[in-house]
């Protein structure tokens, strides 16, 4: 298993990062699955840390998971984020999963009905996201 934590600002050897005040972004690979844990606000300020992120994940990467649970705000521009890494599953064929935020910041999610276009999954574990079974 390899753990990247890549708190605001840090650079990373392989995905250089912006500064971000707001998110904290750890990078888990564990097999095939890499799951995003992010804390703090996924907005127009913090979006392109996760961008980035996503353009390092490689070609082995069957599933991305999204653990939102310790994010407390999301606008427009997280939420283009997280739609634009469905789609971008879609075209290279992994599954995308959103593990939803607690709280006010789950509220975008029911205002904007993308609940149909994306899977998503109650609060676990990150072990429990991991084990789940990849998309058919």
């Amino acid at each position: 298993m390899t753990v990247r934590s890549i708190p605001s600002g840090q650079p990373d050897s392989r995905v250089r990062f912006l500064r971000s005040a707001t998110l904290a972004l750890t990078v888990e690979t564990d097999g095939s699955t890499v799951c995003f844990q992010l804390a703090g606000e996924l907005d127009m300020a913090s979006v392109q840390q996760v961008e980035l992120a996503l353009d390092s994940i490689d070609a082995d990467t069957h599933r991305l998971v999204f653990d939102l649970q310790q994010v407390e705000f999301i606008d427009l521009a997280g939420l283009r984020a997280i739609l634009g890494a469905n789609e971008q599953g879609r075209r290279r064929g992994f599954g995308v999963k959103v593990i939803k935020p607690q709280g006010l910041a789950s509220r975008i999610f029911t205002l904007t009905a993308i609940g149909r276009d994306i899977e998503f999954a109650d609060p676990v574990t990150p072990e429990q996201a991991r084990s789940a079974p990849n998309p058919g």
